[in-house]
């Protein structure tokens, strides 16, 4: 049975989430660009990283290093470090249009 526990707002559509894997962190992305955080624990939005000026369309979560891969529609691949909201890299014209999903494998190391 599913119950609704909690309910975080953006102030844009969400276009991606993904849940940690051990359970405790939210990572989302919205069209306005951002990134955020929320810790399942204490119910709330914990972070907030504006990294984009166009919409962010998807994410994937490094298994095993606190970054997340995000897809934008102006083509371009970034990771960003889910801890401080830097980019710590960016491929910019990754791909021939907007980047719609990504996956990473679940044994990926850092």
């Amino acid at each position: 049975e599913l119950r609704l526990q909690a309910e975080f707002k953006c102030r844009e559509a969400v276009t991606d989430c993904c849940l940690t894997r051990d359970g405790r962190t939210l990572v989302c992305t919205s069209q306005d660009g951002v990134v955020g955080v929320y810790c399942m624990d204490l119910l709330r939005q914990v972070r907030k990283f504006q990294v984009g000026s166009l919409p962010l369309s998807c994410l994937a979560l490094h298994p095993a290093a606190p970054t997340a891969l995000v897809g934008s529609f102006d083509n371009a691949l970034l990771a960003v470090s889910v801890d401080s909201g830097r980019v710590v890299q960016e491929l910019p014209m990754a791909h021939d249009d907007a980047v719609t999903c990504l996956a990473l494998p679940p044994h990926t190391t850092a």
